[in-house]
């Protein structure tokens, strides 16, 4: 004679299988919470070891060019004076002060420039 289906029929049949399911449940829950907090671990340290990685590729880049510009400006600061010029160009292209033409002095802002171009790195990558 076969019973009727109902909920308490199919749970005195399946009582093994429900039992089963109900330990799997008890014991996967707290396994894939555990999983789930490592794996996050595992993301949250790759992302900080290569945000780590990148800043510390760009400081490098930024002292490089600090140290650049610092060059620079150390060899604008050690360049003669050039006021000259105008002074020249106000009195009949030559300077008064020191009785240079003016094409002089455009000769030695040429050389200055050019000797700036030459020992600094990124005119020359321009």
């Amino acid at each position: 004679m076969r019973y009727p289906l109902t909920f308490s029929n199919l749970f005195r049949s399946n009582k093994l299988s429900l039992l089963a399911l109900l330990f799997f449940f008890i014991f996967a829950t707290p396994a894939l919470y555990i999983y789930e907090q490592k794996a996050r671990k595992d993301v949250y340290q790759i992302a900080q070891t290569t945000l780590q990685q990148e800043l510390d590729t760009k400081a490098q880049i930024l002292k490089g060019h600090l140290k650049d510009s610092v060059s620079s400006i150390n060899f604008l600061n050690v360049t003669p004076p050039i006021s000259g010029i105008s002074r020249a160009a106000a009195n009949n292209l030559i300077d008064p002060l020191l009785n240079t033409p003016i094409a002089i002095w455009q000769t030695r802002l040429a050389e200055i420039f050019s000797g700036f171009m030459r020992t600094d790195q990124q005119l020359l990558q321009a």
